[in-house]
């Protein structure tokens, strides 16, 4: 008994060494597809997943390559997460396993069979294989240009040595990275709005048809029209439900959008100003300056100390602007000549930015008007208040 433990165990272990270098070799049995998963209801979930898919009956292989794999176990993982330092892996599981996961969180998962050559097939395994040793499998994620899609694309060209062919019929026309997000986001009002804040100038650069790839979805749908360049056979051999959600869409209605909602906060915060224009206390007015200046400082953060390049040059700082929070800090020691000066400036630019809203090449939200609106008002009642106390007091003297 214990030798054929011993001999079962060896052959086992030889079969692991094997996987891991990549040097199994696969069946004329074998099968390789594309495992793609719709959108779930968790945050990192929201734009959908790709997987690969390795089934050799012959040799008893039933594999996914997932290269979405990040540990929450990871040390300092908030603040790697933040700084866009946390690394993603490629992991390998059992396909049930696999499956019943998404089954579990109600997830539609949908399976491309591949129509590839046996060579092909042993070579996308074996770059698989070498992706998955310890010093390959993990890198840092970038959320447009190298996630669980783009390796997988990625990988998928270079076995196939640029012999697929997916027709250009210019079907996006003048997408941007940023607009491609939204039919995501319908049913998620307030994270559109979010995305919209965070995400800088990088994110309304025009996609090419192979970018627009990033997101799982497209890649499903760019495979279904891809061909060989010689033979013109389809790539995809046969497309497969394997599990249909059964869940409803959570659209909030539009009386809560971020857009009704802040209109509504600005006329409210537009009354109790008017009513206290005549006031010299600037304190509701300093108070919404700040937090729009916090807001302005997260951007220059996310901007200029992470890796999160998507959130690079955010424009949004052109009303969420930095300044105002030190200088609402040191409002008492300021001098009224430099204040009026300040809330005149900034107010005038924040008009500008409205004027000038098509012409701004990055995409602001329309929920941001309001809050716009909201800093012009604050700054030119403060301007306001100080001036006529300036020149009340020039009158006196």
């Amino acid at each position: 008994m214990n030798k054929y433990f011993y001999s079962k165990l060896s052959v086992l272990l030889l079969i692991i060494f094997q996987l891991s270098w990549g040097s199994i070799k696969l069946s004329n049995e074998a099968e390789i597809s594309i495992l793609t998963c719709k959108p779930g209801t968790e945050l990192y979930s929201s734009f959908g997943h790709n997987a690969i898919r390795i089934n050799d009956p012959i040799i008893r292989i039933d594999k996914v390559f997932n290269y979405g794999i990040f540990d929450f176990n990871t040390p300092n993982f908030y603040s790697k997460f933040v700084l866009g330092e946390l690394k993603y892996r490629l992991a390998v599981s059992d396909y049930f396993r696999y499956k019943q996961e998404y089954i579990f969180d109600d997830r539609t998962m949908i399976e491309q069979s591949l129509n590839l050559p046996q060579n092909v097939k042993q070579s996308l395994f074996d770059l698989l294989n070498i992706n998955y040793l310890p010093e390959n499998r993990y890198y840092l994620y970038n959320f447009f240009y190298d996630n669980c899609s783009t390796r997988l694309r990625n990988i998928i060209e270079k076995a196939t040595a640029g012999q697929l062919i997916t027709p250009n019929d210019n079907a996006l026309g003048n997408l941007s990275f940023r607009n491609s997000l939204k039919p995501f986001l319908q049913d998620r009002q307030w994270l559109n709005f979010g995305m919209d804040l965070i995400l800088g100038l990088p994110s309304d650069k025009i996609m090419s048809n192979r970018e627009f790839t990033f997101l799982p979805d497209e890649l499903y749908k760019s495979y279904e029209n891809t061909t060989w360049y010689n033979t013109d056979e389809d790539l995809i051999d046969k497309t497969e439900i394997i599990y249909q959600s059964s869940r409803q869409s959570d659209y909030v209605e539009y009386i809560f959008s971020p857009t009704v909602i802040l209109w509504v906060v600005f006329l409210l915060i537009g009354v109790v100003l008017w009513f206290n224009h005549t006031t010299e206390n600037a304190i509701m007015e300093l108070i919404l300056l700040a937090l729009s200046s916090l807001f302005g400082l997260i951007f220059l953060f996310l901007w200029f100390f992470t890796n999160h390049k998507s959130m690079a040059i955010n424009l949004n700082i052109l009303w969420a602007i930095p300044t105002h929070l030190p200088v609402v800090i040191l409002y008492k020691w300021l001098s009224d000549k430099f204040k009026v000066y300040y809330f005149l400036v900034t107010g005038l630019l924040m008009i500008l930015v409205l004027i000038g809203w098509k012409f701004i090449p990055q995409e602001f939200s329309v929920a941001t008007i309001p809050i716009i609106l909201m800093l012009i008002v604050s700054s030119f009642s403060i301007y306001y208040k100080i001036r006529n106390r300036l020149f009340v007091n020039k009158e006196l003297s």
